[in-house]
C-alpha cells in the first residue's frame, strides 16, 4: 500500500506557486501557506511550475532541489491516476521532498516516488477478459463483468518497472505511460470525462434544481428557475451560452439532448424526470464513469479493426471495418427482470445477455428459429395448452431431434421472431444477433425485452454490408438486389459463411463518451453498478478515486 496525502493538499501547494507567478520550483515558494479559497486541481494541469533543472547525472525523479522533468510527469500522472480508476496518489515521501527540498529526503522521495511508478505501470495496461462466457455452471446464470477484478491483485512487472524507469531517464515517460493504456476510443474517452467531472465534483458540484409539477414548456414564467436550470445544464455542455431565463429554441434542444443522454424520450419538456435526473450527484456520476473505466481494461476486444461490438447496458450494435466505424443501429438486449429461484434462494435475472466474446462465422437469410427448450417449457407449452390451434396459426412445426427429443421450429418469414436474418456465432449460450418481427421495441429509450439474444434494428442493411464485404475481401461481388431477392422469395434459409469470420463482443457499459464528447449515463439494468459500488464502499475503497 502506498503513502498517500490528500489531493487537495497537494494541489492547493501548486496552485499557490501559480499564483505567486512562479515558474521553477523553489523551496520556500512551495512551502508558502496554501491559499483558502482555490479549487483542488493545481497540479494535474500544471506540471511545469514544479519542474526545476538539475545535473545531468540527476536520479530520475528527484534532486536535491526539487523534482526532474521525469518526475514532474510522474507526480502528474500519479495525482490523476483516480481519472483512470485506479487508487494510486502521489506517495507522502515525494510531496515532502517537493514541499522541502533537501539533500537528506532525495533517497526517500526517489525510492517512493519509484515503487509508485511501477504500481502505476502495472495497473494502467488492459488486462483482456479471455473467458468466452462470463458465468457460474452451478447456478446456470451470468456473472457481472466486475467479477474480473473485484478483488484482484495487481503486483509490480519487473519488465514494466525496468521499461518505466529506461523511459523516464531518456525523456519519453509521458509517451511510455500513454502507450500503456487500453487501446480503445472509449477508454480515453471516459478518462477525459473523468477529469471534466472530478472538476465539476471540486469545484462544488451540482447545484440542485427545483423538481416541477407537470410539463413546463415555453409558458413557464418562473424566470430565475430558469436560468438555474440553464446554468445547470451548462455545466455539462448541454446548454450553450448565457443562461437567459426564456424557455426558447435553445433551451428546448439543450433538454431534448439531456433527455437522450440520460436514457428518457427525447421530449422538449422539462419535466420531475429531467429535474430529478439534473440533482443526481457529480459524485455519482465520476463514480460510474470510473467504474467502466475499470471495465474498460478488462475487455475481451484487444484492437481488432473489423468487430461488432455490442454495449448490453445501451443496447447498442455497432459493426467498425478497418478500424472505421461503418454503423451503428439500436438494438433490443435480454430482459432485467428478476424472477425467484429456488435453488439459490434469491431473485434471479433468468434472461440476461452474458457478457461473451465469439466471431460471427455465417449470416442466415430467411432464417428458421428452434425454440430454446426453457422458453418451450416457461412460454410455448402454455400457449399450446390455452390454444390448440396456436402451433398452426404461428407457423410451428414439432420435428424430432437425433436423440429423440421433441423441438418446436418456428417457419423461415416476416412472422418469424428471428425476422429476415441472423448473425450467427458457435458460442454455447446459444446467442446471437437477429432482425425480430416485433420493431416497436426499437422506440424504447430502455431496450431490455429479450430472452437473452440481441435484435438489431436495422440488421437487414448491417447483414448485406457484412455479406459484400466478405465478398469484396476476395475481389468477388454480390448486388444488394440479389440479396434482396432472396429475402423476398422467402423459399428457404440461405447460409452464406463467412470466409474471414467477424470477432464479435458484447459486454456491458453505462456510461459512454460520444463522439461530441457528450457523456452517456444507460440504465443499469442487470444492476451490476448498484452491486460493485457497494462492494467498493463495503471494501473501504472510493468508487470514484
Amino acid at each position: 500500500m502506498l503513502d498517500t496525502t490528500p489531493r487537495s493538499v497537494v494541489a492547493q501547494w501548486a496552485l499557490a506557486l501559480a499564483l505567486a507567478g512562479c515558474v521553477l520550483l523553489s523551496a520556500r515558494a512551495f512551502a508558502a501557506e496554501p491559499h483558502p479559497g482555490l479549487a483542488d486541481r493545481g497540479l494535474r494541469d500544471a506540471p511545469g511550475e514544479l519542474v526545476r533543472a538539475a545535473p545531468v547525472d540527476a536520479p530520475a525523479w528527484v534532486t536535491p532541489y526539487g523534482l526532474t522533468p521525469a518526475g514532474a510527469v510522474a507526480l502528474r500522472w500519479l495525482y490523476g491516476a483516480g481519472d483512470h480508476g485506479l487508487d494510486l496518489t502521489p506517495p507522502a515521501a515525494l510531496i515532502h521532498h517537493v514541499a522541502s527540498p533537501s539533500a537528506a529526503s532525495v533517497a526517500a522521495a526517489q525510492a517512493a516516488t519509484s515503487r509508485a511508478v511501477a504500481a502505476l505501470a502495472a495497473a494502467l495496461p488492459a488486462r483482456p477478459n479471455t473467458d468466452p462466457v462470463l458465468d457460474h455452471p452451478p447456478s446456470g446464470y451470468y456473472l457481472s463483468p466486475d467479477t474480473l477484478w473485484r478483488g484482484e491483485t495487481v503486483a509490480a512487472d519487473p519488465s514494466l518497472t525496468a521499461g518505466a524507469f529506461a523511459a523516464a531517464r531518456d525523456g519519453r515517460l509521458d509517451t511510455w505511460l500513454t502507450a500503456l493504456l487500453p487501446p480503445h476510443p472509449q477508454y480515453r474517452a471516459l478518462v477525459a470525462a473523468a477529469h471534466r467531472y472530478r472538476a465539476i465534483c471540486e469545484a462544488g458540484g451540482f447545484p440542485k434544481v427545483q423538481v416541477v409539477r407537470g410539463r413546463k414548456g415555453s409558458r413557464w414564467r418562473d424566470t430565475d428557475e430558469l436560468r438555474r436550470v440553464q446554468a445547470r445544464l451548462a455545466l455539462e455542455g448541454f446548454y450553450p451560452g448565457e443562461p437567459n431565463g426564456a424557455y426558447d429554441d435553445t433551451m428546448r434542444a439543450a433538454v431534448q439532448r439531456y433527455r437522450r443522454a440520460r436514457v428518457m424520450r427525447p421530449r422538449a419538456w422539462y419535466d420531475a424526470d429531467v429535474a430529478n435526473a439534473l440533482n443526481v450527484p457529480c459524485r455519482d456520476h465520476l463514480a460510474r464513469i470510473t467504474l467502466n473505466l475499470r471495465r474498460w481494461r478488462h475487455t475481451a476486444w484487444t484492437g481488432e479493426p473489423t468487430s461488432v461490438q455490442v454495449n448490453i447496458a445501451g443496447a447498442e450494435v455497432r459493426y467498425h471495418r478497418d478500424g472505421a466505424l461503418v454503423s451503428r443501429h439500436r438494438g433490443v438486449v435480454g430482459s432485467g427482470k428478476r424472477s425467484w429461484s429456488r435453488m439459490l434462494k434469491k431473485r434471479v435475472i433468468r434472461n440476461a445477455t452474458p457478457i461473451l466474446h465469439d466471431t460471427i462465422d455465417s449470416v442466415i437469410l430467411n432464417p428458421e428459429w428452434t425454440v430454446p427448450s426453457r422458453i418451450v417449457r416457461q412460454e410455448l407449452l402454455p400457449k399450446i395448452e390455452a390454444d390448440p390451434n396456436y402451433l398452426e396459426e404461428h407457423h410451428y412445426r414439432v420435428k424430432r431431434s437425433r436423440n429423440g427429443q421433441k423441438m418446436y421450429v418456428q417457419s423461415h418469414g416476416p412472422h418469424s421472431a428471428l425476422g429476415q436474418v441472423k448473425l450467427a456465432f458457435p458460442n454455447s449460450e446459444r446467442i446471437y444477433l437477429h432482425d425480430t418481427n416485433k420493431r416497436g421495441y426499437f422506440r424504447y429509450p430502455k431496450r431490455d425485452f429479450s430472452h437473452g439474444c440481441v435484435r438489431v434494428k436495422g440488421i437487414v442493411d448491417l447483414a448485406m454490408t457484412i455479406i459484400r464485404d466478405d465478398f469484396a475481401r476476395h475481389d468477388k461481388r454480390i448486388s444488394r438486389r440479389r440479396l434482396g431477392d432472396i429475402l423476398k422469395r422467402n423459399d428457404k434459409p440461405y447460409w452464406f459463411p463467412l470466409d474471414e469470420p467477424i470477432p464479435v463482443f458484447l459486454e456491458y457499459y453505462t456510461a459512454s463518451v460520444d463522439d461530441d464528447g457528450t457523456l452517456w449515463l444507460h440504465p443499469d439494468i442487470y444492476g451490476y453498478d448498484e452491486e460493485s459500488l457497494a462492494w467498493l464502499e463495503a471494501q473501504g475503497r472510493s468508487a470514484a478515486p
